[in-house]
């Protein structure tokens, strides 16, 4: 896993204020779709991830249709998942998507509602998302 510039078509449509980008290079080829492997990956995120997302506002529902970790479904199919959701500080959009078989990407675009109180949380936990980040793309499989 490495990180990457951001290129995804729906990360750039609207200028966030923080984005980044993951990429998984998988050794052997992967059916799996994005929903799929995101879902496996956030289910797999830390306890410490899962405080601090719930101290930001989210409400893990799992086991709401339309939802994944307290993220809205959007749009689903066999190379994409968008994911979105708004909190008092930010708006968040995760976008997976799978590039061919074997290499997918994930795409983190955050939208500061409260900018100045927003950046410098932002600041503190920016490390552990992007550890998370490419913990999801890898989503359960090794990478090459």
């Amino acid at each position: 896993m490495r990180q990457v510039a951001v290129t995804d078509p729906v990360a750039l449509a609207k200028a966030g204020d923080y984005a980044d980008a993951f990429e998984a290079r998988l050794a052997e080829p992967d059916q799996r779709t994005p929903e799929e492997w995101v879902r496996d990956g956030l289910a797999d995120s830390p306890p410490a991830v899962k405080r601090i997302v719930r101290l930001l506002g989210f409400r893990p529902g799992d086991g709401q249709p339309g939802q994944i970790s307290g993220l809205r479904i959007v749009e689903s199919t066999a190379e994409v998942v968008r994911l979105e959701t708004s909190l008092r500080l930010l708006r968040v959009v995760m976008v997976g998507r799978r590039l061919d078989p074997t290499r997918r990407t994930l795409t983190t675009v955050l939208f500061f509602h409260r900018p100045v109180l927003a950046r410098l949380v932002w600041r503190l936990i920016a490390p552990r998302h992007r550890r998370t980040a490419m913990r999801i793309v890898a989503g359960g499989v090794q990478s090459g």
